[in-house]
């Protein structure tokens, strides 16, 4: 049951990376004119998506682990996916930074 509470944090993170871009965008590393380019770019509607799947991967997993009687596929699939989405982001999230023409 404690995976389905990280699901929806995960899911809740990415809405709220949708609706408020400039508080999760601020990162520390990015000038205010990478900022703005992460923004214009779409990083927030990326880093939503990236988020909201971090969620429901896992979740579809438990409800499918529960279904075929082998509740241990859920903690096992919420790792992998976190630590994939992680490396996901840090990989993509200069691509973003960067001024587009």
């Amino acid at each position: 049951m404690t995976i389905i509470f990280i699901c929806l944090g995960f899911i809740a993170f990415g809405t709220l990376t949708r609706l408020f871009p400039r508080i999760f965008i601020g990162t520390r590393h990015f000038s205010s004119k990478e900022k703005e380019f992460a923004i214009e770019n779409g990083l927030h509607i990326f880093l939503s998506y990236v988020f909201i799947a971090m969620g429901m991967i896992p979740m579809i997993g438990y409800f499918v682990g529960e279904w075929l009687g082998q509740s241990n596929l859920a903690p096992g699939l919420t790792v992998i996916v976190s630590i994939l989405g992680a490396v996901i982001i840090i990989i993509a999230m200069p691509m973003f930074a960067k001024e587009r023409f």
